[in-house]
């Protein structure tokens, strides 16, 4: 399932991805997408909106830890008065 959807992000401006809660759109999505540019050697930055802003701080923090990198290395976040985020960042979740 993960490269048909790779495919298609590759294929599209836009993909919309609808699944079951607690499958993994929010946290395993991203990272998967930021990877298969990564071993294609492409530059990417995979930008996830979150619908509050401690959302997300939370997801980018919890998926910081998944990568087992610190917050504001390639995972970061951006919400309105607060970021943590680098030129190296390559997951956003605003």
């Amino acid at each position: 399932m993960g490269a048909e959807i790779c495919a298609a992000v590759r294929a599209s401006r836009v993909t919309l991805v609808l699944a079951a809660t607690g499958c993994g759109k929010t946290t395993q999505l991203p990272q998967l997408i930021y990877e298969d540019c990564a071993a294609r050697g492409e530059a990417c930055r995979v930008v996830a909106s979150q619908p509050r802003r401690i959302s997300a701080s939370s997801v980018a923090t919890r998926v910081a830890e998944e990568r087992g990198g610190a917050l504001g290395g390639v995972v970061g976040y951006k919400v309105r008065f607060d970021s943590c985020v680098s030129a190296g960042s390559g997951l956003l979740f605003c």
